[in-house]
């Protein structure tokens, strides 16, 4: 014990309904390799389908339950003043969540107002980070 405020429970159950995180974009924010050129510049990041199939099961099969997202975050950093992430099932974008003014000094973080909505195995993402370097 100690005097964090913090209470910790573990189980060796698993629980009837299981959460998770995604992280989708840049995560290493190398742009790969690349600078943030100047002025206003866009770069987009995108998670092909086999990304989901991957840790959401098999296309087309009895095990392809999907996910249910209830949340969604969107972040940047210093130079980063806008961000869009879009869910893609075949052709069609099925969901997209879009921070239209970022400003990290504002807690670093946007939580997107949105319902809640299915990614299933095959979906794959584009994330797309606006910079006004």
């Amino acid at each position: 014990k100690d005097s964090s405020g913090l209470r910790f429970y573990y189980s060796n159950d698993e629980r009837a309904h299981q959460a998770g995180i995604l992280e989708v974009g840049d995560p290493w924010l190398a742009l790969r390799g690349e600078s943030i050129d100047e002025g206003l510049t866009k770069y987009a990041f995108t998670c092909p389908g086999t990304c989901s199939l991957s840790f959401l099961g098999k296309e087309g099969s009895d095990e392809d339950q999907g996910v249910t997202i209830i949340s969604e975050f969107l972040h940047m950093h210093k130079t980063g003043v806008r961000m869009t992430n879009e869910v893609v099932r075949g052709e069609k974008v099925i969901h997209t969540a879009v921070s239209d003014v970022f400003d990290f000094d504002q807690q670093g973080v946007f939580r997107v107002s949105q319902d809640s909505y299915k990614v299933l195995p095959g979906d794959s993402f584009r994330t797309t980070c606006y910079y006004n370097n």
